[in-house]
């Protein structure tokens, strides 16, 4: 009965770990994006102005 109890709590738990991640790598993937977007404004910004 206890090793079922553990493999019910493994099944639930690995949904949200992968939800968590996904989430993570999702936040991380836009805050990546809009500094690269930001660095590549602040460089052509500084070429037009040179």
């Amino acid at each position: 009965m206890e090793d079922s109890g553990q493999t019910s709590e493994d099944s639930v738990l690995l949904p949200v770990n992968l939800v968590s991640y996904m989430w993570w790598a999702i936040i991380g993937a836009c805050g990546v994006g809009l500094l690269l977007l930001w660095f590549l404004r602040g460089k052509y910004s500084l070429r037009n102005c040179l």
